[in-house]
């Protein structure tokens, strides 16, 4: 038994379709990265202020 629906009547307007979601799938992956590396940034900038790194050190001669 074959794979129906592939190879059907709509020919090429399936993998045009598959591609469209394929394609949103990627897109929407590459947002989550980019979520997840703003979110971890915010967090080590949070970190070094809490453990004063970063600031502003005075000198004393």
């Amino acid at each position: 038994m074959g794979v129906g629906g592939v190879s059907g009547g709509s020919g090429g307007s399936g993998i045009a379709e598959l591609m469209k979601i394929l394609e949103m799938g990627q897109a929407q992956t590459l947002d989550l990265a980019k979520k997840l590396i703003k979110v971890n940034q915010q967090e080590a900038t949070a970190l070094a202020s809490e453990g004063g790194l970063g600031q502003n050190i005075d000198v004393m001669a």
